[in-house]
């Protein structure tokens, strides 16, 4: 990863924001989706500054572009992915198209930075589309990690029994990148990643009985269970009895998050949870949840109660999401490792004031997407929504107002964006510090209708 013609170039390390969970507040009717790929979580990397050597003139004395394309397998090490179609839009207006090599590396060759900027969109089958726009001369090389769209998934079908008490609810997930099951027992379905072990932990709650504001939110966390899992291959039958399942005992902790100024899009009717989950899971393996929260008695803060547990073998690199949200807007701060007990949390970001496409117009994916401000050290990104996944995310450079979406690669056919209903949604992301961080912080606005390309 050296040696690629560019003065003061960098490597880039580009987030593929595969969303997930990220507003779970079992207390206020689940909040968000969440799952691999739902609509509302960080990137899975990071973007870095690595200084690049310059090695001199390329082909013919123009510039060059690498791209590493990686794959998500639920685990801190990412191998290359092999035959993912990368489409470069050159910076004068023309695209060439390289597939991957067993590197997953593409190289361009031989164009000029002078002409404008760039972007490269990724696409294999069974993957979801990745797109960085406003690359220019400092950026040496693209490192993207892809994640599999639930068409690489398999499905545990099965009863769930044994259920601590009636009407309660379960919510259970895995440690690598998969849905998360929300319901009261009974036949279920459950969609995993293949070929890879994992474990499943999960936990039954009921609707608390608190005294608490008509802001606030109140839960009764009944019991956490764990259960390992070989690596699945295809489709296959599990009947889950809680009552046998491998109990986990969970550890308590309060948070107080400030809450931003009336002017803030939020506004005056937001809420706060805190959630515990992994990178690698892609933000779906739910580790912790808040129970309880409420507006403190000066309305400074939003204060929570939560739980969170630490299995026996836990691995993928745990990550805190404290959240602020009203609706489908949320902003999240992301801080690596578990939390602490007491932590305070401030200065969370306003959600996007999105200025084009206009309010309640639906958005033809290749248009532009122009908010009225972006922060000085974050990132624009668009996501592009199919049932409550993310099938397409843009980026753009840091302090961007304006997306423009580019084309697909000549491989990806409709369905690569699905089959049902599109929707879209701008946000923010504060870049992590070192590579497969998430974001510091996050912030996402409203979704509107999206018409296919």
């Amino acid at each position: 990863m050296q040696n690629f013609v560019m003065l003061a170039a960098r490597s880039r390390a580009v987030r593929a924001i595969s969303l997930a969970l990220v507003t779970i507040a079992i207390g206020c009717g689940g909040g968000t989706p969440a799952g691999d790929g739902g609509d509302a979580a960080p990137p899975d990397a990071v973007v870095t500054d690595t200084n690049v050597t310059d090695s001199g003139p390329g082909d013919g004395g123009g510039s060059t572009l690498a791209v590493i394309v990686l794959e998500n397998v639920g685990a801190a090490t990412r191998p290359p992915l092999a035959g993912a179609m990368v489409a470069f839009d050159r910076p004068d207006g023309s695209r060439e198209e390289v597939l991957t090599d067993n590197m997953g590396r593409a190289t361009f060759r031989n164009f000029d930075w002078a002409a404008g900027v760039g972007a490269v969109t990724i696409y294999k089958t069974g993957y979801y589309v990745f797109s960085r726009v406003g690359l220019t001369s400092t950026d040496a090389m693209v490192t993207a990690t892809l994640a599999r769209s639930p068409a690489r998934r398999v499905n545990l079908t099965g009863m769930m029994t044994g259920m601590s008490m009636t009407g309660e609810t379960v919510l259970m997930s895995a440690s690598i990148p998969s849905d998360v099951y929300r319901g009261t027992g009974g036949m279920y379905t459950f969609a995993v990643s293949e070929n890879a072990p994992y474990i499943l932990t999960g936990v039954e709650f009921v609707t608390g009985t608190d005294m608490v504001s008509m802001r606030g939110y109140t839960s009764r966390l009944l019991r956490w269970f764990r259960l390992d899992r070989p690596a699945q291959t295809g489709d296959g039958m599990l009947d889950i009895d809680l009552s046998m399942a491998m109990p986990v005992t969970p550890v308590q902790f309060r948070t107080s998050i400030v809450l931003p100024p009336a002017s803030s899009q939020l506004g005056a009717m937001s809420r706060a949870n805190v959630g515990v989950t992994t990178i690698d899971s892609g933000y779906a393996w739910g580790l912790g949840y808040s129970y309880r929260g409420d507006v403190s008695a000066d309305g400074t803060t939003y204060d929570t109660m939560s739980e969170r547990i630490e299995p026996m073998g836990l691995t993928g690199r745990v990550v805190t999401r404290y959240t602020l949200g009203r609706g489908e807007m949320l902003s999240s701060v992301y801080r690596l490792g578990v939390p602490m007990d007491g932590g305070r949390i401030d200065n969370l970001y306003d959600v996007p004031n999105v200025t084009a496409p206009a309010a309640g117009t639906p958005y033809m994916v290749g248009q532009p997407v122009t908010v009225a401000s972006t922060p000085m050290d974050a990132e624009l990104f668009v996501n592009i929504v199919e049932a409550d996944r993310v099938v397409w995310t843009i980026t753009g450079a840091v302090g961007a107002r304006t997306i423009q979406t580019p084309r697909l690669p000549s491989n990806a056919d409709a369905a690569a964006l699905g089959r049902f209903t599109l929707r879209a949604y701008a946000g923010f992301c504060q870049p992590g510090v070192a590579d497969n961080d998430p974001c510091q912080r996050l912030a996402v606005g409203t979704r509107w209708i999206a018409m296919r390309p």
